[in-house]
């Protein structure tokens, strides 16, 4: 089989092109010896589509919007499949809110999903959201592939002193660490060391 992976960021990779395309895909090229990968950063990159057996992508086949049209017409009569990370619809405190409303992004990414072969999803409630609110019904749940073989996710016991504990996230997940403000507060005001 072989596979197109289309990853518009692969020269500057975000955590989920890195997580959800990128690793699993080159993995599985890896394990299966009948699995032969590809990885470009559009469908510009490739002169003829028919040598793929499947076409996978996140979200948008490519981040001009301009463009997408053209780029979905030439996806035509393609098995393609979507990934779906999160939510379409983007949240009123997301800093692109603004920029995806203007730009319609929900309704082409639903065109998207409604064309595609199958959507892949991170979760239960994303797949029922997606099996509600679009035309597709071959939508399945694959988690993040994390490899916990690299070094950032080797930990070290520690058994004396206080708990130090980092997050990591863009601007965009502003609210999500909101989430969990009073908890830290409440870990904070205990005096208990942490």
């Amino acid at each position: 089989m072989r596979l197109l992976i289309v990853i518009p960021t692969i020269n500057n990779l975000n955590g989920v092109d890195y997580h959800r395309l990128l690793i699993p895909h080159n993995r599985m090229g890896q394990v299966y010896s009948d699995v032969e990968v590809s990885v470009v950063n559009g469908l510009e990159a490739v002169a003829d589509l028919n040598v793929f057996d499947l076409i996978i992508f996140n979200r948008l086949v490519n981040r001009n919007l301009k463009a997408i049209p053209e780029t979905m017409q030439r996806l035509y009569g393609h098995k393609f499949v979507v990934d779906m990370d999160d939510d379409y619809k983007l949240p009123h405190s997301h800093v692109m809110y603004k920029l995806h409303t203007l730009q319609n992004q929900a309704a082409t990414i639903i065109d998207g999903l409604n064309m595609a072969a199958g959507v892949i999803t991170t979760h239960e409630a994303m797949r029922q959201t997606l099996l509600t609110e679009t035309k597709q019904k071959n939508i399945c749940v694959i988690p993040n592939a994390i490899d916990t073989n690299q070094p950032q996710f080797k930990t070290v016991a520690k058994s004396e002193g206080p708990l130090h504990f980092g997050w990591s996230g863009s601007l965009t997940h502003f609210e999500d660490v909101l989430l969990i403000h009073d908890s830290l507060l409440s870990m904070y005001k205990s005096g208990e060391p942490f």
